[in-house]
């Protein structure tokens, strides 16, 4: 079935919507979003969905992305603007007529800056990954959850995640392929969680969970020379996101390895381990890892079927193959 977009979209085409009068505007659409770059600025105006049914809903998102953005990047201006409708004028952050809608604005960053199309074209340097290890050691340095939130982190609560993304994983493929890996990812998971729970909670206390950004993969990423930017994913649900250090360092350490990037994966962990002083976090790290894979592969089984792309089924098995691997390096007692 075709969506149909909304005639809104066609006033945001033309320069006198926004205050700025951009000399050029290019419209992108994602599954969840649509995106307008008009000169050095990106409008990010969420879809109206099940995630998002009413525009109070919408604006109260936007806020929320727009808070822990601003959290991974404190000197990166972001604002939420309403778009309004005065008579069939469209303006974007315009003060008169009907709120339509609301955008996030943010400063449009350059594709070649974007970590994944760096890692391809090998134009990555280590002082790149370096950057981006310390940025991060020092964002969770000073982002540690509190009281109830910190909870996420205790072993129950990590448990039942796995095994909701072990259910999932069941959901896209055969039997006969997904059995196989269940069987081996399954008990070594679930052994170092029985096995290991007073480091669970010595975690905790020592302020290891965080407010972490959930989704720390290469097309999050933006760097060049000396700055690293962090911008979020569509909406990473609270669960997610709120973890140990080792569930970030984990969404891109999956991703170097799937790309074969051991040297660089390296380079990326010494240095967080150079900053953070995270002694235990090796310890923890090979179960993240295998959590971190297995929640890809879920992930682009979704954007398979909401893309009806084939291609994506071969991408998510290479997530699952991968963990699998990281589950045969988590530490046995």
């Amino acid at each position: 079935m075709t969506v149909m977009q909304p005639e809104w979209l066609e006033g945001l085409k033309d320069p006198a919507a926004y205050l700025n009068s951009p000399k050029t505007i290019k419209f992108q659409e994602t599954v969840t979003s649509y995106l307008f770059t008009a000169d050095d600025w990106l409008y990010k105006i969420k879809k109206t969905g099940n995630e998002y049914p009413t525009l109070a809903v919408k604006e109260a998102y936007c806020r929320e992305e727009s808070a822990l953005s601003q959290r991974f990047n404190p000197d990166w201006p972001l604002e939420v603007l309403p778009i309004t409708d005065k008579n069939g004028e469209i303006k974007i952050g315009g003060t008169a007529g009907q709120t339509i809608e609301y955008a996030l604005k943010m400063e449009a960053l350059p594709d070649q800056w974007q970590l994944s199309q760096l890692l391809v074209k090998n134009e990555i340097s280590e002082k790149n990954i370096v950057n981006i290890a310390t940025r991060i050691a020092e964002i969770h340095e000073v982002s540690p959850a509190k009281d109830k939130d910190a909870e996420t982190g205790k072993p129950e609560p990590f448990r039942a995640q796995c095994d909701d993304m072990l259910f999932q994983l069941k959901r896209y493929f055969e039997a006969s392929l997904t059995q196989p890996i269940l069987d081996m990812i399954r008990h070594p998971l679930e052994k170092f969680i029985d096995d290991n729970k007073r480091l669970f909670n010595k975690r905790q206390q020592k302020g290891r969970i965080v407010l972490g950004h959930g989704a720390f993969l290469p097309e999050h990423i933006f760097v060049k020379d000396d700055v690293v930017r962090f911008i979020s994913p569509q909406e990473v649900q609270k669960k997610l996101a709120v973890l140990d250090v080792a569930n970030d360092v984990s969404s891109l350490t999956i991703e170097l390895a799937r790309m074969g990037k051991t040297e660089l994966m390296d380079t990326f962990l010494n240095q967080y381990l150079e900053i953070s002083k995270d002694r235990d976090l090796l310890k923890m790290l090979p179960v993240y890892q295998t959590y971190c894979a297995l929640k890809q592969g879920v992930k682009t089984c979704e954007l398979k079927v909401a893309q009806h792309d084939e291609k994506l089924g071969t991408l998510a098995m290479e997530f699952f193959n991968l963990a699998v691997r990281f589950s045969r390096e988590i530490p046995r007692n």
